[in-house]
Protein backbone atom coordinates (compact mmCIF):
# COMPACT_ATOMS: atom_id res chain seq x y z
CA UNK A 1 0.00 0.00 0.00
CA UNK A 2 1.55 3.23 -1.18
CA UNK A 3 1.11 6.56 1.57
CA UNK A 4 1.82 9.81 0.59
CA UNK A 5 3.26 11.76 3.47
CA UNK A 6 3.02 14.91 4.21
CA UNK A 7 6.41 16.81 4.64
CA UNK A 8 6.06 18.60 7.57
CA UNK A 9 5.49 15.12 9.42
CA UNK A 10 9.26 14.64 9.35
CA UNK A 11 11.17 17.51 10.30
CA UNK A 12 14.78 14.86 9.76
CA UNK A 13 14.03 14.99 5.93
CA UNK A 14 12.93 17.30 3.30
CA UNK A 15 12.30 15.26 0.49
CA UNK A 16 10.13 16.27 -2.83
CA UNK A 17 8.28 13.43 -1.81
CA UNK A 18 7.83 10.91 0.75
CA UNK A 19 5.97 7.57 1.02
CA UNK A 20 5.23 3.91 3.26
CA UNK A 21 4.95 0.82 1.37
CA UNK A 22 4.37 -1.69 3.26
CA UNK A 23 5.98 -0.42 6.34
CA UNK A 24 9.11 1.02 4.78
CA UNK A 25 9.66 4.93 4.69
CA UNK A 26 10.88 6.26 1.05
CA UNK A 27 11.78 10.03 0.58
CA UNK A 28 12.34 10.57 -3.34
CA UNK A 29 14.52 13.47 -4.36
CA UNK A 30 13.57 14.12 -8.18
CA UNK A 31 16.05 15.67 -10.66
CA UNK A 32 17.11 19.25 -10.95
CA UNK A 33 16.35 20.66 -14.51
CA UNK A 34 17.37 24.42 -13.94
CA UNK A 35 17.75 24.49 -10.07
CA UNK A 36 14.16 23.29 -10.47
CA UNK A 37 13.04 19.87 -8.79
CA UNK A 38 11.06 17.41 -11.52
CA UNK A 39 7.57 17.27 -10.77
CA UNK A 40 6.98 13.98 -8.87
CA UNK A 41 4.34 12.74 -11.32
CA UNK A 42 7.15 12.00 -13.92
CA UNK A 43 8.24 8.85 -11.27
CA UNK A 44 5.09 7.26 -11.51
CA UNK A 45 6.19 4.72 -13.28
CA UNK A 46 9.61 4.00 -11.13
CA UNK A 47 7.81 4.55 -7.68
CA UNK A 48 5.72 1.35 -8.86
CA UNK A 49 8.65 -0.93 -9.16
CA UNK A 50 9.83 0.12 -6.24
CA UNK A 51 6.42 -0.40 -4.19
CA UNK A 52 6.16 -3.98 -5.91
CA UNK A 53 9.53 -4.56 -4.86
CA UNK A 54 9.29 -3.55 -1.25
CA UNK A 55 5.90 -5.06 -0.80
CA UNK A 56 7.34 -8.33 -2.28
CA UNK A 57 10.81 -8.39 0.13
CA UNK A 58 10.98 -9.15 4.24
CA UNK A 59 12.22 -5.42 4.83
CA UNK A 60 9.90 -3.91 7.74
CA UNK A 61 10.85 -0.51 9.33
CA UNK A 62 13.33 0.45 6.63
CA UNK A 63 14.60 4.32 5.44
CA UNK A 64 15.57 4.65 2.25
CA UNK A 65 16.22 7.76 -0.23
CA UNK A 66 16.12 7.60 -4.20
CA UNK A 67 18.32 10.84 -5.01
CA UNK A 68 18.01 11.59 -9.30
CA UNK A 69 21.06 13.55 -10.40
CA UNK A 70 23.97 15.27 -8.51
CA UNK A 71 21.88 18.19 -7.47
CA UNK A 72 19.39 16.17 -5.70
CA UNK A 73 22.38 14.16 -3.75
CA UNK A 74 23.64 17.58 -2.16
CA UNK A 75 19.88 18.67 -0.84
CA UNK A 76 19.63 14.66 0.43
CA UNK A 77 22.75 15.44 2.09
CA UNK A 78 21.82 18.23 4.06
CA UNK A 79 18.65 16.73 5.06
CA UNK A 80 20.12 14.91 8.11
CA UNK A 81 19.32 11.19 6.61
CA UNK A 82 22.66 9.97 4.93
CA UNK A 83 23.12 7.96 8.07
CA UNK A 84 19.72 6.19 7.93
CA UNK A 85 18.99 2.88 6.02
CA UNK A 86 19.90 3.13 2.48
CA UNK A 87 20.40 5.18 -0.53
CA UNK A 88 19.91 4.69 -4.14
CA UNK A 89 21.45 7.49 -6.74
CA UNK A 90 20.54 7.63 -9.99
CA UNK A 91 22.27 8.81 -12.58
CA UNK A 92 25.50 10.54 -10.09
CA UNK A 93 27.28 8.44 -7.20
CA UNK A 94 27.79 9.32 -3.47
CA UNK A 95 28.42 13.24 -2.31
CA UNK A 96 32.49 13.60 -2.61
CA UNK A 97 32.55 14.71 0.79
CA UNK A 98 31.51 10.90 1.79
CA UNK A 99 35.07 9.69 0.66
CA UNK A 100 36.87 12.04 3.15
CA UNK A 101 38.17 9.94 5.83
CA UNK A 102 36.10 11.66 9.13
CA UNK A 103 33.40 11.03 7.25
CA UNK A 104 33.78 7.21 6.85
CA UNK A 105 31.54 6.85 10.08
CA UNK A 106 28.70 8.91 8.20
CA UNK A 107 28.79 6.99 5.30
CA UNK A 108 25.84 5.31 3.86
CA UNK A 109 24.75 2.18 2.66
CA UNK A 110 24.42 2.94 -1.31
CA UNK A 111 23.55 1.93 -4.76
CA UNK A 112 24.90 4.07 -7.49
CA UNK A 113 22.70 2.86 -10.66
CA UNK A 114 23.70 4.67 -14.06
CA UNK A 115 23.28 5.16 -17.23
CA UNK A 116 26.15 4.15 -19.91
CA UNK A 117 25.13 6.97 -21.50
CA UNK A 118 24.40 9.51 -18.69
CA UNK A 119 25.29 12.66 -20.30
CA UNK A 120 24.16 15.00 -17.03
CA UNK A 121 26.39 13.18 -14.91
CA UNK A 122 28.79 10.82 -17.02
CA UNK A 123 29.53 7.49 -16.11
CA UNK A 124 32.97 7.85 -15.40
CA UNK A 125 31.79 9.78 -12.31
CA UNK A 126 30.47 6.56 -10.29
CA UNK A 127 34.21 5.32 -11.02
CA UNK A 128 35.08 7.34 -7.35
CA UNK A 129 32.39 5.11 -5.77
CA UNK A 130 34.55 1.94 -7.06
CA UNK A 131 37.46 3.59 -6.27
CA UNK A 132 36.40 4.78 -2.60
CA UNK A 133 33.38 2.33 -1.79
CA UNK A 134 33.35 -0.73 -0.22
CA UNK A 135 32.32 -3.58 -2.54
CA UNK A 136 30.25 -5.22 0.55
CA UNK A 137 28.45 -1.64 1.26
CA UNK A 138 28.20 0.88 -1.94
CA UNK A 139 27.18 -0.54 -4.81
CA UNK A 140 27.27 0.28 -8.42
CA UNK A 141 25.18 -0.95 -11.38
CA UNK A 142 25.50 0.70 -14.86
CA UNK A 143 23.21 0.29 -17.34
CA UNK A 144 24.33 -0.31 -20.99
CA UNK A 145 22.79 1.89 -23.54
CA UNK A 146 21.12 3.62 -20.76
CA UNK A 147 21.20 7.33 -19.86
CA UNK A 148 19.93 10.61 -17.25
CA UNK A 149 16.12 10.84 -18.16
CA UNK A 150 15.50 7.86 -19.92
CA UNK A 151 14.01 6.04 -16.43
CA UNK A 152 11.42 8.65 -15.94
CA UNK A 153 7.50 8.97 -17.23
CA UNK A 154 6.71 11.54 -19.59
CA UNK A 155 10.27 12.25 -20.82
CA UNK A 156 8.60 14.31 -23.76
CA UNK A 157 7.84 17.08 -21.53
CA UNK A 158 11.34 17.45 -19.82
CA UNK A 159 14.35 19.75 -20.87
CA UNK A 160 16.39 16.95 -21.56
CA UNK A 161 19.49 19.41 -22.96
CA UNK A 162 22.34 17.53 -21.85
CA UNK A 163 21.84 14.13 -21.86
CA UNK A 164 22.76 11.57 -24.86
CA UNK A 165 19.92 9.85 -26.41
CA UNK A 166 19.22 6.14 -24.78
CA UNK A 167 19.53 2.94 -26.62
CA UNK A 168 16.98 1.64 -24.10
CA UNK A 169 13.16 1.67 -23.21
CA UNK A 170 11.69 2.71 -20.47
CA UNK A 171 10.52 -0.35 -19.53
CA UNK A 172 13.90 -2.13 -19.85
CA UNK A 173 15.29 0.67 -17.81
CA UNK A 174 13.00 -0.07 -14.69
CA UNK A 175 13.30 -3.71 -15.44
CA UNK A 176 16.84 -3.40 -15.28
CA UNK A 177 16.42 -1.32 -11.94
CA UNK A 178 13.84 -3.12 -10.21
CA UNK A 179 16.85 -6.46 -10.04
CA UNK A 180 19.10 -3.89 -8.73
CA UNK A 181 16.84 -2.68 -6.09
CA UNK A 182 15.75 -6.10 -5.09
CA UNK A 183 19.20 -7.39 -4.62
CA UNK A 184 20.18 -4.31 -2.55
CA UNK A 185 17.29 -4.70 -0.48
CA UNK A 186 18.55 -8.76 0.31
CA UNK A 187 22.18 -6.64 1.02
CA UNK A 188 20.31 -4.22 3.27
CA UNK A 189 18.60 -7.35 5.12
CA UNK A 190 21.61 -9.20 5.09
CA UNK A 191 24.21 -7.19 5.18
CA UNK A 192 26.18 -9.66 2.66
CA UNK A 193 27.45 -8.72 -0.84
CA UNK A 194 25.04 -11.06 -2.98
CA UNK A 195 26.49 -12.71 -6.57
CA UNK A 196 24.52 -9.99 -8.65
CA UNK A 197 25.84 -6.78 -6.67
CA UNK A 198 28.98 -8.50 -6.75
CA UNK A 199 28.62 -9.22 -11.04
CA UNK A 200 27.47 -5.87 -11.95
CA UNK A 201 30.09 -4.34 -9.53
CA UNK A 202 32.89 -6.41 -11.35
CA UNK A 203 30.90 -5.44 -14.63
CA UNK A 204 31.81 -1.61 -14.07
CA UNK A 205 35.13 -2.28 -13.11
CA UNK A 206 35.79 -3.66 -16.31
CA UNK A 207 33.81 -1.14 -18.01
CA UNK A 208 35.72 1.98 -16.25
CA UNK A 209 38.76 0.08 -15.51
CA UNK A 210 40.69 2.62 -19.25
CA UNK A 211 39.18 5.54 -16.94
CA UNK A 212 40.21 4.53 -13.63
CA UNK A 213 43.64 3.80 -14.90
CA UNK A 214 43.67 7.36 -16.69
CA UNK A 215 42.31 9.43 -13.49
CA UNK A 216 45.69 7.44 -11.58
CA UNK A 217 47.98 9.10 -14.81
CA UNK A 218 46.64 12.26 -13.40
CA UNK A 219 46.91 11.62 -10.10
CA UNK A 220 43.19 13.50 -9.41
CA UNK A 221 41.83 14.82 -6.94
CA UNK A 222 39.17 13.00 -6.45
CA UNK A 223 40.98 9.99 -6.77
CA UNK A 224 43.22 10.13 -3.95
CA UNK A 225 44.89 13.20 -4.79
CA UNK A 226 43.51 15.34 -2.37
CA UNK A 227 46.48 17.09 -0.54
CA UNK A 228 46.76 18.92 -4.17
CA UNK A 229 45.27 22.12 -5.02
CA UNK A 230 41.76 21.24 -5.60
CA UNK A 231 39.56 22.67 -8.05
CA UNK A 232 38.17 25.37 -5.33
CA UNK A 233 41.63 26.19 -3.68
CA UNK A 234 43.51 29.15 -4.22
CA UNK A 235 45.85 27.80 -7.31
CA UNK A 236 48.45 29.71 -5.82
CA UNK A 237 49.17 27.88 -2.74
CA UNK A 238 48.78 24.41 -1.14
CA UNK A 239 46.29 23.53 0.98
CA UNK A 240 49.34 22.33 3.36
CA UNK A 241 51.06 25.49 2.25
CA UNK A 242 51.84 26.37 6.09
CA UNK A 243 53.59 22.22 6.54
CA UNK A 244 54.53 22.10 3.38
CA UNK A 245 58.26 22.33 1.75
CA UNK A 246 58.00 26.38 0.33
CA UNK A 247 55.20 26.39 -1.81
CA UNK A 248 55.39 22.12 -2.20
CA UNK A 249 52.25 20.49 -1.56
CA UNK A 250 52.29 17.26 0.34
CA UNK A 251 51.44 14.86 -2.34
CA UNK A 252 53.17 13.56 -5.43
CA UNK A 253 53.43 14.82 -8.97
CA UNK A 254 51.23 13.85 -11.69
CA UNK A 255 52.68 10.01 -12.89
CA UNK A 256 51.94 11.68 -16.29
CA UNK A 257 54.17 14.20 -16.27
CA UNK A 258 56.86 11.47 -14.81
CA UNK A 259 56.46 9.56 -18.13
CA UNK A 260 56.11 13.07 -20.09
CA UNK A 261 59.93 13.73 -18.97
CA UNK A 262 61.34 10.82 -20.69
CA UNK A 263 59.25 11.49 -23.87
CA UNK A 264 60.59 15.30 -23.92
CA UNK A 265 64.00 14.31 -23.24
CA UNK A 266 64.77 11.64 -25.48
CA UNK A 267 66.60 10.12 -22.72
CA UNK A 268 65.10 6.60 -22.42
CA UNK A 269 62.72 4.47 -24.03
CA UNK A 270 59.14 5.15 -22.83
CA UNK A 271 57.88 1.89 -20.89
CA UNK A 272 54.75 1.82 -22.27
CA UNK A 273 56.13 1.87 -26.00
CA UNK A 274 54.91 5.64 -27.03
CA UNK A 275 58.00 7.30 -26.87
CA UNK A 276 60.25 4.18 -27.78
CA UNK A 277 62.54 5.90 -30.38
CA UNK A 278 66.20 4.65 -29.84
CA UNK A 279 68.02 6.65 -26.75
CA UNK A 280 71.61 7.57 -27.12
CA UNK A 281 71.32 8.12 -24.18
CA UNK A 282 70.63 4.89 -22.90
CA UNK A 283 72.56 3.09 -25.19
CA UNK A 284 75.39 4.75 -23.57
CA UNK A 285 75.07 3.39 -20.30
CA UNK A 286 73.13 5.99 -18.40
CA UNK A 287 70.42 5.19 -15.84
CA UNK A 288 67.50 7.80 -15.54
CA UNK A 289 64.81 8.10 -12.44
CA UNK A 290 62.30 10.51 -12.54
CA UNK A 291 60.64 12.34 -9.35
CA UNK A 292 57.91 14.85 -9.18
CA UNK A 293 55.87 16.76 -6.35
CA UNK A 294 52.62 18.25 -6.91
CA UNK A 295 53.38 22.41 -6.04
CA UNK A 296 51.61 25.97 -6.87
CA UNK A 297 53.91 26.74 -9.98
CA UNK A 298 53.55 30.25 -9.22
CA UNK A 299 55.21 29.50 -6.14
CA UNK A 300 57.76 32.77 -5.09
CA UNK A 301 58.43 34.57 -2.05
CA UNK A 302 55.31 36.97 -1.79
CA UNK A 303 52.72 38.14 1.11
CA UNK A 304 50.37 35.22 0.52
CA UNK A 305 53.86 32.64 1.17
CA UNK A 306 57.05 34.79 2.48
CA UNK A 307 58.73 31.45 2.90
CA UNK A 308 57.69 30.53 -0.50
CA UNK A 309 60.15 29.52 -3.53
CA UNK A 310 60.95 29.33 -7.07
CA UNK A 311 60.54 25.61 -8.22
CA UNK A 312 62.26 24.58 -11.30
CA UNK A 313 63.08 21.41 -13.14
CA UNK A 314 66.23 19.84 -12.84
CA UNK A 315 69.04 16.43 -13.25
CA UNK A 316 71.38 15.49 -10.62
CA UNK A 317 73.93 13.15 -10.98
CA UNK A 318 74.69 10.65 -8.27
CA UNK A 319 77.69 11.77 -6.50
CA UNK A 320 78.99 7.68 -6.12
CA UNK A 321 77.60 6.83 -9.89
CA UNK A 322 78.14 9.53 -12.86
CA UNK A 323 76.05 7.39 -14.72
CA UNK A 324 72.94 7.78 -12.27
CA UNK A 325 70.96 10.57 -13.38
CA UNK A 326 67.89 11.80 -11.24
CA UNK A 327 65.16 14.13 -12.76
CA UNK A 328 62.96 15.91 -10.39
CA UNK A 329 59.99 17.71 -12.42
CA UNK A 330 57.02 19.57 -10.98
CA UNK A 331 52.99 19.39 -11.83
CA UNK A 332 50.31 21.04 -11.01
CA UNK A 333 46.21 20.38 -11.59
CA UNK A 334 43.98 23.57 -12.95
CA UNK A 335 40.44 23.22 -13.44
CA UNK A 336 37.70 25.37 -15.43
CA UNK A 337 35.21 26.42 -13.16
CA UNK A 338 32.81 26.13 -16.05
CA UNK A 339 33.45 23.06 -16.76
CA UNK A 340 31.94 19.74 -14.92
CA UNK A 341 34.67 17.18 -15.74
CA UNK A 342 36.54 15.53 -12.80
CA UNK A 343 39.35 15.30 -14.72
CA UNK A 344 41.94 18.55 -15.27
CA UNK A 345 41.74 21.49 -17.79
CA UNK A 346 45.04 21.25 -17.80
CA UNK A 347 47.98 19.39 -16.40
CA UNK A 348 50.98 21.90 -16.44
CA UNK A 349 53.69 20.75 -15.93
CA UNK A 350 57.83 22.06 -15.58
CA UNK A 351 59.67 19.18 -17.51
CA UNK A 352 63.45 19.81 -18.22
CA UNK A 353 65.06 20.54 -22.05
CA UNK A 354 66.10 17.60 -24.21
CA UNK A 355 69.43 19.72 -24.58
CA UNK A 356 70.16 20.20 -20.69
CA UNK A 357 69.92 16.63 -20.02
CA UNK A 358 72.59 15.48 -22.23
CA UNK A 359 74.72 18.27 -20.93
CA UNK A 360 74.24 18.12 -17.35
CA UNK A 361 74.80 14.46 -17.42
CA UNK A 362 78.21 14.45 -19.70
CA UNK A 363 76.54 12.85 -22.31
CA UNK A 364 77.61 15.64 -24.80
CA UNK A 365 79.59 19.29 -24.21
CA UNK A 366 77.19 22.06 -24.54
CA UNK A 367 78.77 22.88 -28.16
CA UNK A 368 77.92 19.40 -29.40
CA UNK A 369 74.11 19.88 -28.00
CA UNK A 370 72.21 22.03 -30.36
CA UNK A 371 69.09 23.29 -29.18
CA UNK A 372 67.22 23.79 -32.18
CA UNK A 373 68.06 20.10 -33.04
CA UNK A 374 67.19 18.71 -29.78
CA UNK A 375 64.20 21.32 -28.37
CA UNK A 376 62.52 22.34 -31.66
CA UNK A 377 60.12 19.50 -32.07
CA UNK A 378 56.50 20.28 -31.15
CA UNK A 379 57.08 17.82 -28.01
CA UNK A 380 54.02 19.08 -25.99
CA UNK A 381 51.95 18.01 -28.87
CA UNK A 382 53.63 14.71 -29.18
CA UNK A 383 53.27 13.83 -25.30
CA UNK A 384 49.40 14.78 -25.76
CA UNK A 385 49.11 12.24 -28.97
CA UNK A 386 50.75 9.95 -27.12
CA UNK A 387 48.59 9.99 -24.09
CA UNK A 388 45.56 9.98 -26.66
CA UNK A 389 46.82 7.02 -28.25
CA UNK A 390 47.42 4.95 -24.71
CA UNK A 391 43.59 5.69 -23.54
CA UNK A 392 42.46 4.34 -27.55
CA UNK A 393 44.58 1.54 -26.84
CA UNK A 394 43.20 0.47 -23.81
CA UNK A 395 39.44 0.77 -24.97
CA UNK A 396 40.31 -1.42 -27.51
CA UNK A 397 37.28 -4.18 -27.47
CA UNK A 398 34.72 -2.47 -26.08
CA UNK A 399 31.41 -0.91 -27.11
CA UNK A 400 32.56 2.64 -25.51
CA UNK A 401 35.31 2.95 -28.35
CA UNK A 402 32.62 0.88 -31.36
CA UNK A 403 30.39 3.98 -30.23
CA UNK A 404 33.24 7.04 -30.19
CA UNK A 405 34.37 5.70 -33.84
CA UNK A 406 30.86 5.99 -34.85
CA UNK A 407 29.22 8.85 -33.58
CA UNK A 408 32.26 10.81 -31.51
CA UNK A 409 33.92 13.60 -32.67
CA UNK A 410 37.87 12.78 -32.26
CA UNK A 411 40.45 14.80 -30.61
CA UNK A 412 43.79 16.19 -32.94
CA UNK A 413 46.43 17.77 -31.61
CA UNK A 414 48.07 20.77 -32.77
CA UNK A 415 51.29 22.48 -33.24
CA UNK A 416 52.43 23.46 -29.68
CA UNK A 417 52.14 27.65 -29.02
CA UNK A 418 55.53 28.50 -28.26
CA UNK A 419 55.59 31.13 -25.82
CA UNK A 420 58.56 33.20 -24.22
CA UNK A 421 57.41 34.41 -20.48
CA UNK A 422 56.33 32.85 -17.65
CA UNK A 423 53.06 34.74 -17.14
CA UNK A 424 52.07 33.61 -20.91
CA UNK A 425 52.48 29.74 -19.98
CA UNK A 426 51.51 30.23 -16.53
CA UNK A 427 47.88 32.05 -16.44
CA UNK A 428 46.75 30.02 -19.77
CA UNK A 429 45.78 26.64 -20.30
CA UNK A 430 44.78 24.00 -23.13
CA UNK A 431 42.58 25.34 -26.09
CA UNK A 432 39.92 23.18 -27.02
CA UNK A 433 39.14 24.36 -30.53
CA UNK A 434 36.08 23.29 -32.52
CA UNK A 435 37.10 22.76 -36.23
CA UNK A 436 33.59 23.13 -37.89
CA UNK A 437 32.94 22.47 -41.59
CA UNK A 438 29.96 22.60 -43.40
CA UNK A 439 27.91 23.38 -40.00
CA UNK A 440 29.20 20.42 -38.35
CA UNK A 441 31.98 19.94 -36.10
CA UNK A 442 34.70 17.54 -37.50
CA UNK A 443 36.90 17.89 -34.83
CA UNK A 444 38.60 19.13 -31.44
CA UNK A 445 41.55 20.24 -31.72
CA UNK A 446 44.07 20.54 -28.74
CA UNK A 447 46.84 23.94 -28.57
CA UNK A 448 49.39 23.37 -25.97
CA UNK A 449 51.46 26.57 -24.95
CA UNK A 450 55.08 25.47 -24.59
CA UNK A 451 57.99 27.47 -22.79
CA UNK A 452 61.82 26.63 -24.25
CA UNK A 453 64.67 27.75 -22.89
CA UNK A 454 68.52 26.96 -24.15
CA UNK A 455 71.16 26.09 -21.98
CA UNK A 456 72.81 29.43 -23.67
CA UNK A 457 70.54 31.79 -22.17
CA UNK A 458 72.10 34.42 -19.68
CA UNK A 459 71.43 33.40 -15.87
CA UNK A 460 72.82 35.19 -12.70
CA UNK A 461 74.00 32.85 -9.89
CA UNK A 462 71.73 33.94 -7.23
CA UNK A 463 69.07 34.35 -9.08
CA UNK A 464 66.80 31.27 -10.42
CA UNK A 465 68.08 29.11 -13.03
CA UNK A 466 65.84 30.67 -16.13
CA UNK A 467 67.32 28.12 -18.74
CA UNK A 468 66.65 24.34 -19.80
CA UNK A 469 63.34 25.23 -19.58
CA UNK A 470 60.82 22.44 -21.74
CA UNK A 471 57.50 23.23 -19.46
CA UNK A 472 54.57 21.93 -21.49
CA UNK A 473 50.57 22.18 -20.78
CA UNK A 474 49.69 18.12 -20.96
CA UNK A 475 46.23 17.23 -21.58
CA UNK A 476 45.49 14.74 -18.92
CA UNK A 477 44.48 10.79 -20.15
CA UNK A 478 41.70 11.24 -17.87
CA UNK A 479 40.30 13.84 -19.28
CA UNK A 480 40.35 11.87 -22.61
CA UNK A 481 38.48 9.21 -21.04
CA UNK A 482 35.70 11.21 -20.24
CA UNK A 483 35.79 12.94 -23.49
CA UNK A 484 35.67 9.31 -25.09
CA UNK A 485 33.28 8.08 -22.74
CA UNK A 486 30.28 11.00 -22.59
CA UNK A 487 31.38 14.28 -24.27
CA UNK A 488 32.79 13.21 -27.71
CA UNK A 489 28.67 12.07 -28.24
CA UNK A 490 27.54 15.22 -27.65
CA UNK A 491 27.37 16.50 -31.17
CA UNK A 492 25.52 13.47 -32.53
CA UNK A 493 23.77 11.73 -29.63
CA UNK A 494 22.94 14.30 -28.07
CA UNK A 495 19.46 15.41 -26.76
Amino acid sequence: MRVVLPLLAFARADPDSAYFYCGNYVGLYTARIGNVPVPVSHYSSLLAAVEESLCSSSAVGSTLSIVHGSEAAESWKSDGTAVLGGVVFLGTGIPRSFWRPENDPLRPKSLSFIGELDGVSRVTRVGEDLFHGREDKNHVVIVNGGNHFGIMDEQDALDKSGDLKSEISQQDFISQFQLAFDAFLLNLDSNTQNEYLKSKRDDALSMLEPSLNAFALENNFYYGGQNQIGPDWDPDLCPTVWSADRGLCEENGAPWGVYAQPCSSKSFRYVSGFCDEDSEIEAAGYKYNVTAKMAALSSRPGFKCPACLHHLPYIYVDENDPMQLTNEIYTQVFWDEKETYASAWTLHTKIFSRQCTYIFSGFKEPEEADYRELDGPSFCQEINQAAYDLVLESLEGTRALERFNENGVRMEMREDNVVIAGPSWLEFGLEYNERIVDGQVEALEIVARSLKTPYEFPYFPKAPDPRCYHYCHLLSPARIAEYIFTDSLRYNLGE
